[in-house]
């Protein structure tokens, strides 16, 4: 009966950087599905981790099973996208008339990784952020703060003190009754600014190209085609990145899903330092004010409309150690 619903499963891939140069010592996390006594279904599952050779080379091999998936793939000083590496389920046993993944060692599957700059800094970031507004709403100007975290005071606005002064991105959004659609604007924090918009992750945002406003009539979808904006805001000018993940479009609203990433020092590196996971530890509890220390001092200067002093940032990581 095993026999029959599992079978030997061999697979072979490669991981290189965004430049093609393998990737030496990443930990490939491995899932192989097969049959169980006691598993729900009769399915059961095996996790392993595998490791690439100085050629950016890793394989599965001597081990059964009916399906082989690809996880996290890990490694110091890189970054792992699963966007970017969809190709990560391989069927070897199905139902009858199923394709099924024909391993080849010539032809490994090739997985990307993205090699951090070396001149990372810290940066505010926001996992999950992004505006919605309602029909009631329609033709509303709003802006938003991203170093506050707090919606931008208009002048109509009553004096509120969660209300901020400054201003990264203006937003409209009309709806249109006759045709049921929204048409979306965005626009920079300033006269000084500008809007960017492609399909690029890019990790020091563009010079040039930006303009003054971005229209466009938002479609329903959680990975929108356009994924990326570069925001040059406020004066001295900060850049900012919005990672757009989800649109929403009813009647009653439309919503943007997305996160934000800025660098408040005024120059284009938006790659993030690593900061390590929070615990109790002593020395990561010094890391952590310091990274709480550099956002309290980065938000002080730009209420006053200036740039903080940029951070030797390794350098204080260390120290805090």
């Amino acid at each position: 009966m095993v026999k029959s619903l599992d079978t030997s499963v061999h697979f072979y891939g490669r991981v290189v950087d965004q430049n093609g140069d393998p990737i030496a010592g990443a930990q490939v996390s491995v899932g192989i599905r097969r049959f169980s006594l006691v598993g729900p279904f009769f399915m059961g599952s095996k996790n392993i981790h595998v490791e690439t050779d100085q050629d950016g080379f890793f394989a599965v091999f001597q081990l059964r099973g009916s399906q082989l998936f690809i996880g996290e793939i890990t490694r110091d000083g890189y970054e792992f996208s699963r966007k970017e590496n969809l190709e990560d389920e391989f069927t070897y046993k199905g139902l009858p008339g199923e394709p099924v993944f024909v391993p080849n060692k010539n032809d490994p599957v090739i997985y990307r990784m993205r090699k951090k700059l070396q001149h990372r800094t810290f940066l505010f970031e926001k996992p999950s952020s992004g505006i919605q507004v309602l029909a009631e709403d329609s033709g509303m100007l709003k802006g938003t703060d991203f170093i506050e975290g707090k919606r931008t005071r208009r002048p109509e606005d009553k004096v509120k003190d969660f209300l901020s002064e400054k201003c990264d991105l203006w937003y409209q959004a009309t709806y249109d009754e006759e045709t049921g659609e929204w048409n979306v604007v965005l626009k920079p924090g300033g006269p000084n600014g500008g809007i960017l918009v492609n399909d690029q992750k890019l990790y020091v945002a563009p010079e040039d190209g930006y303009q003054q406003e971005w229209s466009f009539v938002p479609v329903s979808r959680e990975n929108p085609k356009t994924n990326f904006v570069y925001l040059k805001s406020r004066s001295p000018a900060i850049f900012s990145r919005l990672e757009v993940f989800s649109v929403v479009v009813t009647d009653g609203f439309v919503r943007i899903r997305w996160k934000v990433t800025t660098n408040p020092y005024g120059d284009r590196v938006l790659d993030a330092v690593d900061f390590p996971p929070y615990s109790q530890d002593p020395e990561i509890k010094r890391i952590y004010a310091l990274k709480k220390r550099l956002k309290s001092e980065a938000q002080a200067a730009l209420r006053e409309g200036r740039l903080p002093e940029r951070p030797r940032i390794m350098a204080l990581i260390e120290a805090a150690k």
